[in-house]
């Protein structure tokens, strides 16, 4: 091989070997501008995410108290149906003992002096039909 064959090799491989860096610094070049738009992406949404996890945070603390809140006021309300309920069923008994009860006998009473009263008026009629006698007095 010549001189100058060799020359121009020479010259071909420093000029590849320069174009191979120059390649290569421009993919670190862009590997650097894409991490520096990642880190300032990252710098923007990480308050974001921050926000975020903040609000779900107060969310969740507002569920769990709203729960225990609801929890609460169904045993307050099953306590008042119970005291409810109980306060009828003591309510019944007394109305029953002391309006019913006594309404039942007031009832008897009035149903003997009715059946009294009509056995009077018919002894009366009788009397008044047999010429003012009755079988008594015969």
């Amino acid at each position: 091989m010549s001189q100058t064959t060799q020359v121009l090799l020479g010259i071909y491989l420093v000029m590849y070997i320069v174009l191979a860096l120059a390649l290569l610094i421009a993919v670190l070049y862009v590997i650097f501008k894409v991490k520096s738009l990642i880190r300032q992406i990252n710098d923007r949404v990480n308050p974001v995410i921050k926000q975020v996890e903040d609000a779900v945070s107060k969310v969740t603390g507002a569920a769990h108290t709203v729960a225990d809140r609801a929890e609460h006021i169904a045993e307050t309300a099953q306590t008042t149906a119970d005291h409810v309920a109980r306060r009828v069923e003591s309510t019944s008994e007394v109305i029953r003992d002391t309006v019913v009860q006594p309404a039942i006998g007031v009832n008897s009473v009035l149903t003997g002096m009715r059946r009294a009263a009509e056995a009077l008026r018919d002894r009366w009629m009788r009397r008044a039909g047999a010429g003012g006698k009755t079988s008594d007095e015969g």
